[in-house]
């Protein structure tokens, strides 16, 4: 720059200034799987009592002034919209940064930065966060918690770059899986695939699905991908059993089940707590005569505390893991 004499606009002197952009220190990844052409919104929570991270850099000297203002957010891509939203509703310690942006349509995925500032004037940077946003396809399931479900339950697959072996790799495995064997085979028109639903626990959950070519390096980009958002109801109790067992000290115990059908019947059972509860049968099968009352030999394992009680969940499932009847233990650890 140069600087010029108020009468006849002379040079005194010139200033030349070299700028060495150097590249941000990016304290937290954000990665978002989200459904195409829909908007993303999301909260990030910031603890309103830290801080500058690590960087001695961001660190003003003298250290920060006191009486810290609201923090404030700002974006390298203009079409998104951040910004703090002061303090959480559930804890005053607790301050949010906002995001929403536009998603598009399935395989595409965009990044930008945010940057966070501890001032309004966006003098001091407090973090700096690189945020990655995939679109992939959606689909809602719904389901029973302890059963399986498979009707109205697969994905629609297209290869435009050729036909390609495929696998498939979930995030919730024990819930939501491929309901075929092997490598799938798909190619320029849609390739169906069944998949199986077991949910465990009531309320919603969002799993991701990858198919990804077979033998590929890793990291490589799926050829599918899919977002599922799969929510889960409860099934009514039908019976209840109170139990006391000592803690620390693993149990074994037997409750009665009857079978209503004039039929010889062969049921599948499950829990929803596998961690403290197993069946002594390794099939968690149980095959009752028409009409008949056969035992449930159930395994605890030992609980580290006393004082504590557990609700457990056993299902009995017909053979197409459909639900007939759901027991709760309730279980006092003394």
């Amino acid at each position: 720059g140069d600087l010029l004499a108020e009468e006849g606009g002379d040079a005194l002197y010139r200033l030349e200034v070299e700028v060495r952009p150097k590249a941000l220190v990016v304290d937290h990844s954000f990665r978002f799987f989200h459904g195409q052409n829909d908007f993303l919104k999301k909260r990030i929570l910031v603890d309103a009592a830290a801080s500058e991270p690590g960087g001695g850099w961001r660190t003003p000297p003298g250290g920060a002034p006191a009486g810290r203002q609201p923090r404030h957010a700002w974006c390298s891509d203009s079409s998104v919209i951040a910004q703090g939203s002061g303090h959480g509703q559930s804890d005053p310690g607790v301050e949010e940064v906002a995001l929403k942006c536009r998603v598009g349509a399935a395989g595409t995925d965009r990044t930008f930065l945010v940057v966070v500032y501890e001032d309004k004037a966006c003098a001091r940077v407090f973090e700096v966060w690189r945020v990655s946003v995939h679109a992939v396809h959606r689909m809602d399931i719904q389901g029973l918690v302890g059963q399986t479900e498979r009707e109205g339950c697969s994905l629609t697959l297209r290869s435009a770059e050729g036909p390609k072996r495929v696998t498939a790799a979930s995030s919730h495995p024990l819930e939501l899986s491929v309901d075929r064997e092997g490598a799938i085979e798909v190619g320029p028109s849609l390739t169906e695939v069944p998949i199986r639903y077991t949910p465990m626990q009531p309320g919603r959950r969002d799993i991701l699905v990858h198919f990804v070519e077979e033998g590929a390096p890793p990291g490589a980009a799926p050829v599918s991908a899919w977002l599922l958002v799969c929510r889960a109801k409860a099934p009514v109790v039908s019976k209840r059993y109170d139990i006391r067992i000592r803690a620390g000290r693993p149990a074994s115990k037997k409750v009665l089940y009857t079978n209503p059908y004039s039929i010889n019947r062969i049921f599948r059972l499950r829990t929803d707590k596998p961690s403290l509860l197993s069946f002594r049968d390794a099939s968690q099968q149980l095959e009752v005569a028409p009409r008949a009352t056969q035992s449930i030999s159930l395994k605890f394992a030992p609980h580290p505390k006393g004082g504590v009680t557990e609700d457990i969940r056993v299902f009995v499932n017909d053979e197409e893991d459909k639900n007939e009847e759901c027991l709760l233990i309730t279980v006092e650890y003394v």
